[in-house]
C-alpha cells in the first residue's frame, strides 16, 4: 500500500484530537494548582497516580514489566532526567511565566538543542 492511498481511521482522528485539547489545557490547569499546592507535591502526587496507572494497565494486560539485570544504573541516571528533572523543573517554571510561552518553550526546546550541534560554517 502506498503513502498516497493510506488513510488514518476516524477513531485515531478523534483520539489525536482529545490529546491535543487536553494536552493543551494542561498547561493552564497546572499553573493554576500550583498557586495553592507546592510543586513538589503536586509533581509527586502525578507522578504516583500515572505510574499506578501505567501498572495497572499493564497488569490487566497480562504484560510483564521487568527490568534485566545490569540495567538498572544507566535507567535510574537516564530516569532521573529525562522525568524526575522534566517534571521538578517544569513545576518550578510554569509559575514564573504565562503558560501558553511555557508549553511552546518545552516542546520546542529539543528543537533548539539539535540545532546547536550543526555543524559550523568556515568563512
Amino acid at each position: 500500500m502506498t503513502s498516497a492511498h493510506y488513510r488514518l481511521p476516524q477513531s485515531i482522528l478523534w483520539l489525536l484530537v482529545l490529546l491535543t485539547l487536553f494536552w493543551g489545557f494542561n498547561w493552564p490547569v497546572v499553573k493554576t494548582v500550583l498557586t495553592g499546592m507546592s510543586p513538589l507535591h503536586f509533581r509527586s502526587w502525578g507522578l504516583a497516580v500515572g505510574a499506578a496507572g501505567l501498572f495497572a494497565m499493564a497488569r490487566l494486560r497480562g504484560l510483564r514489566i521487568r527490568v534485566p539485570r545490569g540495567t538498572w544504573g544507566r535507567l535510574t541516571l537516564i530516569s532521573m532526567f529525562n522525568v524526575g528533572a522534566w517534571h521538578v523543573l517544569t513545576a518550578y517554571g510554569i509559575p514564573l511565566m504565562d503558560s501558553g510561552r511555557a508549553a511552546i518553550l518545552a516542546y520546542t526546546f529539543p528543537v533548539f538543542g539539535a540545532g546547536s550541534d550543526a555543524p559550523q560554517r568556515s568563512r
